[in-house]
């Protein structure tokens, strides 16, 4: 005999058995079932969309113009050549770079305490994971 007759007779077998028993039934009556087996977090489960970005909304693309930029002629005049120092001008650009990299190490951190207080909480029907 084949096993899903003897689970509707004696009404016995575990959840997978009867998921595959279900399913086989839905698949006659012509609907389009599926057995799936494992373990969905409680996000999952519940369709907790909240921590995922929306994919429909854009990052704000800026629209760079070509602003001022005109054809140059011979005869125009040209700026006065920078004199300044190109060590000295090097400098400041470090400088600036590595107050900016301060800044953005400090707004990482930032970002992951707010991450890690957002967590969701341990799921203690996920095992010992």
């Amino acid at each position: 005999k084949q096993w899903y007759q003897r689970r509707v007779r004696e009404q016995k077998g575990n959840c997978f058995d009867f998921s595959t028993l279900l399913c086989s039934l839905l698949l006659g009556a012509g609907y389009d079932a599926y057995c799936v087996c494992g373990y969905a977090t409680r996000e999952v489960t519940l369709m907790d969309q909240s921590r995922s970005e929306c994919p429909l909304l854009k990052k704000g693309d800026a629209v760079v113009e070509e602003a001022g930029k005109t054809k140059e002629s011979k005869y125009d005049v040209k700026p006065p050549r920078d004199l300044r120092s190109k060590y000295l001008i090097k400098m400041e650009e470090r400088k600036v770079q590595e107050r900016l990299d301060e800044e953005q190490r400090i707004k990482d951190i930032e970002l992951g305490k707010i991450a890690e207080l957002e967590k969701p909480a341990p799921d203690e029907l996920y095992g010992n994971g």
